[in-house]
């Protein structure tokens, strides 16, 4: 449907998925920071399943390490840890075809069209009121989660969410070596243009046949914007030149080992990694 956007609670649904899958990869680059990791965690009512696999060698106690996760969580929306284990290990890392694209402006907070209700959801659950949102060209909907009473201050229509299985997004599952890598450098060259003025909204997209010995000739990179005050083939060239696609080097200099990627479901760290003002010195407009 158009425009139907659904915004799951941070502790609910694909993002309770998310959270766990991203603490397994926590917990693996706690131990090893340079293992390769891809995994997958599903929900299939109230069971867990992870699926996947990574070069580290010690198994580790999803069990506890999901109960744990579970305690941090509103005592309302805990439910019981059951996991089947089918994470594979020891497996040499494996080169991963990049494709991306998103469509970013200048206006979003962060990218993501969600944030505004995703803020409102945060706003509820400190209130213990534990809901989704889900809205429908102006339209808004609500599934509640617990049983709180709660005026809101704009219409809605009760909503029933049908689904019985979540599974986790790929990028929360995988080490900084992937797309998880890319999935920041094309924010940072999308807050890169908007910063130096050359355009206030675009589509960007970045597709690679691996990660290794990346380099400006083994990218393909493209541009679409209506707000450019340059030509696309400039614009193009420009990002080329100035941004390192090597992931070693992406990783070191938006500092990303240090980020905690579960603040992609949460939005609580207001400064993220490609807010790097790095390469606005770079940007010469002839």
């Amino acid at each position: 449907m158009l425009n139907d956007i659904i915004v799951y609670n941070p502790y609910y649904g694909n993002n309770l998925c998310n959270l766990l899958s991203n603490s397994i990869v926590d917990k693996i680059s706690s131990q090893n920071p340079e293992s390769y990791i891809n995994v997958r965690v599903s929900n299939l009512r109230g069971f867990f399943m992870v699926c996947g696999e990574t070069s580290h060698t010690d198994k580790i106690n999803l069990t506890e390490l999901f109960s744990e996760v579970m305690n941090t969580i509103p005592e309302e929306l805990r439910i019981p840890i059951k996991v089947f284990d089918l994470l594979e290990y020891d497996k040499p890392r494996k080169s991963e075809t990049i494709i991306i694209s998103e469509i970013f402006s200048k206006y979003r907070k962060n990218y993501q069209e969600s944030y505004d209700m995703l803020k409102l959801i945060r706003e509820l659950n400190n209130e213990k009121v534990y809901t989704n949102i889900r809205k429908v060209e102006s339209d808004y909907y609500l599934q509640t989660l617990n049983d709180t009473e709660y005026e809101f201050d704009f219409e809605y229509e009760e909503w029933e969410s049908n689904e019985i299985t979540f599974i986790s997004d790929p990028i929360f599952g995988k080490d900084w070596k992937s797309e998880k890598s890319y999935y920041m450098l094309i924010r940072h060259i999308a807050y890169t243009l908007f910063e130096s003025n050359i355009c206030s909204s675009a589509n960007i997209s970045i597709t690679t046949t691996g990660t290794e010995n990346l380099t400006w000739e083994n990218v393909k990179l493209n541009i679409n914007s209506e707000s450019l005050i340059t030509t696309r083939r400039w614009a193009e060239s420009l990002i080329l030149d100035i941004f390192d696609f090597n992931i070693d080097n992406i990783i070191s200099e938006l500092n990303l080992r240090e980020y905690d990627f579960k603040n992609e479901i949460f939005h609580t760290q207001e400064t993220y990694p490609w807010m790097n003002r790095s390469k606005l010195k770079d940007v010469v407009l002839v």
